[in-house]
C-alpha cells in the first residue's frame, strides 16, 4: 500500500498543462508514490457556474491527461458522491479507510487567495502537507495575511512550491475556446480533441 499519496483536487475545467507541471514537480519534491487527481462534482464556491463542464467529461479529460504517467490516477470519489464536494470530506473518507497513509493536498495559491475553505484547520489536522503551488512573481505576503485571516493550530503544514513559470489556466483556455483561438499545447493533445468533440466551452 502506497505510504504517502499526493491529492490534487479540483474543478479540472478544464485539466492543464499547468496542474500536469504542478503535480509532478509536487510528486518529486515530496516523493509521493502516487499522485491522485480527483475532480469535485459540485464545487462549493462554483456551484451555479454556467461555465462549470458535466463531473464526466471533466473527469474524461482528466484520466486523458494523465493516463501516460504511471504514478498518476484519475479518481472518480467526488465524481460519484454527486453532491457538493467538500476537501474536508474527501480526506477524512481517505483517512478512514487508510489510516496510516501519509496524505498530502495539492492546490494552486489562487484558490486560497480567492475561496474560504470549510473546515480548513481540521483538513490540515488529516494532513502531512497542505502544498499552494504558487505563480510566477507571487508575492508571498498575499498568503500570509489571508493565512492569518483563519484561526490555525496547524499552520506549519501549509508549504510553498514554486513553480517555473507556466502561466496557464482554465479560464484563460476556456475564454480561448470561445474565442475561437488555438489551445494547443496548453493541454494535452488528448484533452484538446475531447474538447472539441463534445463542443466544450464554445458558448452558445
Amino acid at each position: 500500500m502506497a505510504r504517502h499519496v499526493g491529492i490534487m483536487g479540483g474543478t479540472f475545467n478544464p485539466i492543464h498543462i499547468g496542474h500536469l507541471i504542478v503535480a509532478q514537480e509536487a510528486l518529486v519534491r515530496y516523493d509521493f508514490d502516487m499522485v491522485y487527481f480527483i475532480p469535485n462534482q459540485i464545487p462549493p464556491h462554483r456551484q451555479l457556474d454556467p461555465e462549470l463542464a458535466g463531473g464526466e467529461d471533466r473527469y474524461i479529460m482528466v484520466n486523458l491527461a494523465t493516463a501516460t504517467n504511471p504514478r498518476f490516477l484519475a479518481s472518480r470519489m467526488e465524481i460519484d458522491h454527486r453532491g457538493v464536494s467538500y476537501t474536508l470530506e474527501t480526506v477524512k473518507t481517505i483517512k478512514e479507510k487508510h489510516p496510516s497513509m501519509d496524505v498530502t493536498f495539492i492546490t494552486g495559491v489562487d484558490s486560497i487567495l480567492k475561496d474560504r475553505w470549510c473546515g480548513f484547520d481540521e483538513l490540515l489536522g488529516f494532513l502531512k502537507y497542505f502544498v499552494c503551488a504558487t505563480r510566477p512573481g507571487f508575492d508571498e505576503n498575499l498568503l500570509e495575511k489571508r493565512l492569518d485571516s483563519y484561526e490555525l493550530g496547524h499552520r506549519g503544514r501549509v508549504a510553498l512550491l514554486k513553480i517555473p513559470g507556466v502561466d496557464i489556466s482554465s479560464t484563460l483556455i476556456r475564454r480561448r475556446v470561445k474565442e475561437g483561438k488555438p489551445i494547443k499545447y496548453m493541454v494535452t493533445g488528448e484533452v484538446e480533441s475531447f474538447i472539441y468533440k463534445k463542443h466544450l466551452y464554445m458558448g452558445d
